[in-house]
């Protein structure tokens, strides 16, 4: 059901938020026309549902989105599935995103892509859709969708969670420097396609267990340089890096 974009979605301690409210926000954090951005997302956090069709209030924010970086633009999100870490077989038309509503909603709309990633796996829309759902076997590398991310300038969004959490393109700088607590790990995978399941093999930079990654001094960095630009939205906040 199509709503307009000042109906009510949230309902939070500041009051009601709309369509309208998270696109003024995500144009206050620096998002424009023609933008690539890569979003993590937890919309649990912006307030109590007012909407409870839940396609229209998933609609309403993938069309937040597409309304500020317009035609020429390109998001991406995390669809990650953790397949591998399963023993299952990825599917990318059905396997389901295991990073939120929000994402597999979005990876199931008619003109998205899924790369075919059997972990970390990411749906695009827009004008890079190609460029971005051709990627290679290494998870971080620079053929991956997180290199590829950084080649196109991305920004980061992490709408309703925090960079602290959900900074997942950290490994791809982790990867890049050689950092002493990861090492390249090979797997075997399975990747279902037209019915047909073959095995295909992907490189991933596997933390040793010991080591604890703590990101908030990464994210406080980050706001006191003013790389970091957040908005708060209802009892949410949304940050772009």
């Amino acid at each position: 059901m199509k709503q307009s974009a000042s109906s009510t979605l949230f309902e939070s301690s500041s009051g009601k938020i709309s369509k309208l409210d998270f696109i003024h926000a995500l144009e206050k954090t620096g998002i424009e026309k023609n933008d690539v951005v890569f979003v993590h997302t937890d919309i649990s956090t912006f307030g109590r549902l007012a909407q409870t069709d839940r396609n229209t209030l998933l609609s309403s924010l993938v069309d937040a989105f597409k309304a500020v970086v317009g035609k020429e633009g390109t998001i991406i999100m995390p669809t990650f599935s953790y397949s591998f870490d399963k023993n299952e077989a990825f599917d990318p038309i059905s396997t389901k995103s295991s990073v939120g509503v929000l994402s597999d909603f979005f990876l199931r709309q008619k003109d998205t892509k899924r790369t075919d990633h059997p972990s970390h796996s990411a749906a695009i829309w827009g004008k890079e859709k190609r460029y971005f759902t051709e990627i290679g076997n290494d998870t971080f590398d620079d053929d991956s969708i997180f290199g590829k991310a950084y080649q196109k300038n991305a920004k980061l969004v992490f709408f309703g969670t925090p960079l602290s959490k959900a900074c997942t393109f950290i490994h791809y700088i982790e990867q890049k420097k050689r950092v002493p607590y990861r090492y390249n790990r090979a797997y075997t995978t399975k990747i279902t396609k037209n019915g047909k399941t073959i095995e295909n093999k992907i490189l991933f930079y596997y933390k040793y267990s010991y080591f604890y990654t703590d990101m908030r001094a990464l994210e406080n960095s980050a706001r006191k340089t003013g790389i970091l630009r957040e908005e708060k939205i209802g009892d949410g906040l949304i940050q772009v890096v």
